[in-house]
């Protein structure tokens, strides 16, 4: 179950720190208090961050293999990626209900057609 509170995006614009330009959104949370305004996020290869909501995210994913995936987050000022994650590995951490929260359906990321150019994409990360 999903215990984030729904964001308003208040504006979109296009990080150009990866290969690929990653949509980033601004983001306002509404209040929280109390011990839930900081906490453990987890990501895949056992990276973890402890942080309030991010005011700025951006995530893309792409297929590459029938079960292998390039990851590529941005949180608040931190650039992050991941070039040969499986669908456990994406599912198992913060991403999941991070995305679900802004209402975007990860299954649906996860069943996109396979590209077949992204060498330099994996060479990158």
């Amino acid at each position: 179950m999903n215990d984030l509170p729904e964001p308003e995006v208040v504006h979109c614009s296009f990080e150009d720190g990866f290969p690929p330009r990653v949509a980033v959104m601004s983001l306002r949370w509404p209040e929280i208090t109390g011990a839930a305004q900081v906490r453990l996020w987890h990501f895949p290869n056992d990276v973890r961050i402890l942080s309030p909501l991010p005011e700025r995210f951006g995530v893309q994913l792409l297929r590459h293999d029938v079960d292998l995936y390039c990851l590529f987050l941005l949180w608040d000022g931190l650039c992050l990626r991941w070039s040969s994650l499986t669908r456990a590995q994406i599912l198992t951490g913060s991403v999941k209900p991070l995305l679900e929260a802004l209402s975007t359906d990860i299954f649906h990321l996860l069943e996109q057609p396979i590209l077949t150019d992204v060498e330099p994409l994996a060479r990158s990360a």
